[in-house]
């Protein structure tokens, strides 16, 4: 049982043979007053308090005669793992070599020697013993803190010093539930703890859930030392990573680079970039596709054959007919738009030419062209409009492949 030394006050085990504070012998030496309870020195004839001359019973003794003595004043006898938690409230230090000492003791003690482990697996126990011991008293110690704060144990200047030293926002609310009587002093510090600690879990919170780029890079910059660093600088990888993805283009991943030179995708972005870089067209070969198909469509407008001869190649694939010729496009002309009501046919190419660069097996290189069209004709009975997506392949400034397909916007 813990007591208060009669000499000095301070805390210390029944069982101690003297206060480690003062010296004074405790064991056997000490008298609890059946009067009053206050605990005094076996050779005071009287209770210092209340003045009674009779003798409740020795603290911290054995006795050894009767056995009619009462079950009260019989004393336990505590193992060496007892003794030692009993101990570790008289003084903070310990030597580790004490602990385990008495851990082995105590194994020696409750093992048989009939069931004695081989000595490699006692070994093994005795550290796992010694590590949840240790754990255990870390937990012991903690609760003890609270339990003697609940029994009024723990003076309120202690409790302050424990608080602001080991300060989280549930010691710091304890606190205050515990002592709302407290000096105005520690309630306002306390106080000013728990607020600044709940803003800065708060501010935590809202740039972590932030998504916009441009605040997270503001926070960093005027907090380059937030213990929120790596994991902001991880967010803002992964959102400059999702739109590079989003854009898919050159353009997107050489971005992506640009910002984030160590970035964790960089390795992906350059494996985009070598796909992108082989079938992306160059400015000059993207006109000149879409100049070709420009040229094919204006001669139609205008039944310029020699115009949709320049356009085309002397053989090529026209509306899934393989071996078609400008004489085909013409024939086209004349039989499927140019009928009898027709006045006038326009053809107009609409903006966004996606334009692909693709390899053939013998090196040469040619552009897959993908582009809206509309096309208007001008009946006798009115004007008639439809949309189309045109998709053409051209070699060398020639179509070799054109296909049309009507959109419903």
């Amino acid at each position: 049982m813990i007591i208060k030394c009669p000499e000095c006050g301070h805390q210390v085990s029944d069982k101690a043979p003297v206060c480690p504070s003062c010296g004074v012998e405790i064991a056997g030496h000490l008298i609890k007053c059946s009067n009053c309870g206050e605990l005094y020195f076996k050779s005071e004839e009287t209770c210092p308090n209340c003045h009674s001359t009779e003798q409740f019973h020795n603290v911290g003794s054995q006795n050894s005669g009767s056995e009619d003595v009462e079950e009260s004043e019989v004393q336990y006898q505590p193992s060496p793992i007892e003794e030692f938690v009993s101990r570790e409230d008289e003084q903070d230090d310990y030597e580790p070599e004490m602990l385990n000492s008495y851990a082995q003791q105590a194994d020696m003690e409750e093992i048989p020697e009939s069931e004695a482990e081989p000595a490699e697996q006692q070994n093994k126990n005795h550290v796992q013993l010694l590590v949840s011991f240790i754990i255990a008293l870390a937990i012991c110690g903690v609760l003890f803190y609270f339990y003697k704060q609940k029994d009024g144990d723990t003076t309120e200047p202690e409790a302050f010093e424990y608080t602001m030293k080991n300060a989280s926002p549930g010691i710091l609310e304890q606190f205050l539930e515990d002592y709302p009587d407290a000096p105005a002093a520690h309630t306002k510090a306390v106080k000013i703890q728990l607020a600044a600690m709940k803003q800065k879990n708060d501010e935590r919170r809202k740039i972590l859930q932030s998504t916009s780029r441009a605040e997270i890079i503001a926070f960093l910059k005027s907090n380059p030392s937030s213990e929120y660093k790596h994991e902001l600088e991880t967010k803002l990888d992964e959102m400059d990573w999702a739109e590079a993805v989003k854009g898919n283009s050159e353009e997107s991943f050489l971005a992506y680079k640009q910002r984030q030179p160590n970035g964790t995708h960089n390795g992906e972005a350059d494996e985009k970039l070598k796909v992108l870089l082989v079938h992306t067209a160059s400015q000059a070969d993207k006109t000149k596709a879409v100049e070709a198909v420009r040229k094919l469509l204006r001669g139609i407008n205008t039944k310029n054959g020699a115009q949709i001869a320049e356009a085309v190649a002397p053989s090529f694939n026209f509306l899934g007919s393989a071996g078609a010729t400008a004489a085909s496009v013409e024939k086209y002309s004349r039989d499927k738009l140019y009928q009898a009501d027709v006045k006038t046919v326009n053809w107009f190419l609409g903006e966004g030419a996606d334009v692909t660069t693709e390899k053939n097996d013998d090196g040469t290189a040619e552009q897959h062209l993908n582009i809206p069209a509309r096309l208007e004709i001008n009946r006798q009975g009115g004007l008639s409009r439809k949309n189309y997506q045109i998709k053409a392949v051209v070699r060398n400034g020639k179509i070799v492949s054109i296909n049309w397909t009507m959109r419903s916007k």
